[in-house]
């Protein structure tokens, strides 16, 4: 039997295109296996120390800290991303600076 691996591609991709998702203000996530849509509002600074998250990120960020693990990460505008958990995926638009000292994580902007 031909198994695909392009489904669980397509799923993640509708879940985070949604429509007219609930953007929720908040600044600290400290939770896991999340898909969340999140508003960075007036430059505040956003914290992710949950594993196996999907988020979306709109707004202006301050810093995005990044500590747990697994999760990918779309970010629409941030001063400074820092990744410090492993094997996170992070894309980034409008970001001044991105570090790593996590470990293998995939960081790119757009």
């Amino acid at each position: 039997m031909k198994r695909s691996f392009a489904l669980p591609v397509v799923v993640v991709g509708l879940l985070m295109a949604g429509c007219s998702p609930a953007y929720e203000a908040i600044t600290h996530l400290d939770s896991s296996n999340n898909n969340k849509f999140i508003d960075c509002r007036d430059g505040n600074d956003l914290k992710v120390s949950g594993d196996n998250n999907n988020l979306k990120v709109k707004g202006h960020c301050g810093t995005v800290r990044i500590e747990g693990s697994n999760s990918n990460v779309l970010l629409s505008d941030a001063e400074r991303v820092l990744v410090e958990g492993s094997n996170n995926n992070v894309v980034a638009s409008g970001t001044a600076e991105m570090k790593d000292t996590g470990h293998n994580n995939h960081l790119a902007t757009h």
